[in-house]
């Protein structure tokens, strides 16, 4: 009895003898179409009225040119170097390392004022420590040279790449901020990186990457951050200065990180930020905005001439009545025409014009009250991020505002109505009533 196999391979050699003998014959018709115009092949096949085959075919002489896709880069970290990771392990700064153990790096030192021995933090050296990680804690300041000397001096390994993830908020308008606040939001950034920089010159370290996490308030400014956007704006500023060294350094400005850090921890701050101004950052994109800046201090930058700085969470297109239009420097991120722009900006405008037309015809304060009411609602509403315009006979400090929210205020009342209304003028204001009556009497009546 023959068995399966051996029919089968009796069975495939005769057909492969009918084959070479030229008994077997393809399928005809055969109808060709070349690859440059596959989509008409499918079409002609979902006519269902072909018979026989397609073939898609430039000839067997045809110099047929495929583009290929590059492999992606992948992120890998050496594994005889340990990585300083300044700011502790309780926010983003944890969220990132378990990050770079997972992509090999096996020492990694956390430098930090209240060290690493709470339940958080422990947290996040057990899972690197799964990765094979080991985690050293290094309790100082980082505005401390003294601190920041041991911390490189009592690495089980040399340092082989820094991140600066250090932050301290003092949030006052400032006018109202001290000097002391004010150098206590910057020391850690400013003086602290320094010192940085300082300790890996002096122990003669060839780092892989110095990675600045800075802030997009840097960048376009937050109200009540003076300081923190100063001391972000001085990290940006020294990216340029190491590489004008020849170090690597990058100074990464995040935005809004959604679900890991400060803003996610404090709870209901996500509802503050404009979404049609900012995108959220989620922990993932972190982790590759990440490496995207080490990539960018390598020997093959993904970009050579934005190395210095990468710039995130801003969102593209802008809407097109977002603040920051007013700034050259954001006008390639509003996707419009120009004819779009004008009807756009004269719509947003056209109260404002009526109103400073009223005020140049001489109308007495009670004729302009109404629509200065109007006017500053509609700008408050807006502010305030409010579903519902604002009842001008409440108190304002229902609505939430406070001083931060009252500097801003300010500045538009300054920049639009030219009027000087002072942040405490706005928030001990009764009402909306109230507060355009004020503001009515501090308006410049247009030349005519």
């Amino acid at each position: 009895m023959v068995s399966l196999l051996t029919f089968q391979l009796s069975l495939m050699g005769q057909i492969f003898a009918l084959y070479k003998g030229g008994h077997i014959k393809p399928i005809h018709p055969i109808k060709v179409f070349p690859f440059e115009d596959i989509p008409a092949a499918f079409a002609y096949m979902r006519g269902g009225r072909h018979l026989g085959k397609i073939v898609i075919s430039n000839g067997p002489n045809a110099k047929i040119e495929v583009p290929v896709r590059p492999a992606p880069r992948i992120f890998s970290l050496s594994d005889n170097v340990a990585y300083l990771i300044v700011g502790g392990l309780r926010g983003l700064c944890g969220s990132l390392a378990v990050h770079m153990a997972q992509h090999g790096a096996k020492h990694i030192i956390a430098l930090s004022r209240s060290g690493i021995d709470d339940e958080r933090s422990q947290k996040i050296v057990k899972n690197c420590n799964s990765f094979g990680c080991s985690v050293y804690g290094a309790k100082g300041d980082v505005s401390v040279w003294e601190d920041v000397l041991r911390a490189f001096q009592d690495a089980p390994v040399p340092i082989g790449g820094v991140l600066q993830g250090a932050m301290l908020l003092r949030d006052k308008p400032y006018e109202l901020m001290t000097v002391e606040e004010y150098h206590a939001t910057t020391a850690s950034k400013v003086q602290g990186t320094w010192n940085l920089h300082r300790a890996a010159e002096e122990l003669k370290l060839d780092l892989e990457f110095f990675t600045m996490l800075s802030s997009i308030s840097g960048v376009v400014g937050q109200k009540g951050q003076a300081n923190y956007s100063a001391a972000n704006v001085f990290l940006d500023a020294f990216a340029v200065y190491r590489q004008s060294l020849g170090l690597p350094a990058n100074s990464t400005n995040l935005g809004v990180i959604e679900d890991v850090g400060y803003v996610a921890e404090q709870g209901g701050m996500l509802q503050h930020f404009d979404t049609g101004l900012w995108t959220g950052i989620n922990e993932k994109t972190l982790h590759r905005i990440l490496q995207y800046s080490i990539w960018q201090q390598s020997a093959q930058p993904i970009d050579k001439s934005t190395s210095e700085q990468l710039i995130t969470g801003i969102a593209v297109p802008l809407p097109e009545d977002a603040d920051i239009g007013r700034d050259a420097r954001f006008s390639g991120l509003f996707i419009t025409s120009d004819s779009n722009k004008e009807s756009s900006g004269n719509e947003a405008d056209k109260d404002l014009q009526a109103f400073f037309l009223l005020l140049k015809s001489g109308a007495d304060a009670a004729t302009l009250l109404a629509p200065c009411v109007a006017l500053v609602n509609t700008r408050f509403t807006k502010m305030l991020r409010l579903s519902d315009p604002i009842e001008p006979a409440k108190s304002l400090s229902v609505y939430g505002l406070d001083s931060l929210s009252a500097v801003e205020f300010r500045n538009w009342f300054r920049s639009e109505l030219g009027a000087e209304v002072s942040t405490l003028e706005i928030t001990s204001a009764n009402s909306l009533f109230s507060l355009c009556e004020k503001v009515i009497t501090k308006i410049s009546k247009p030349a005519a």
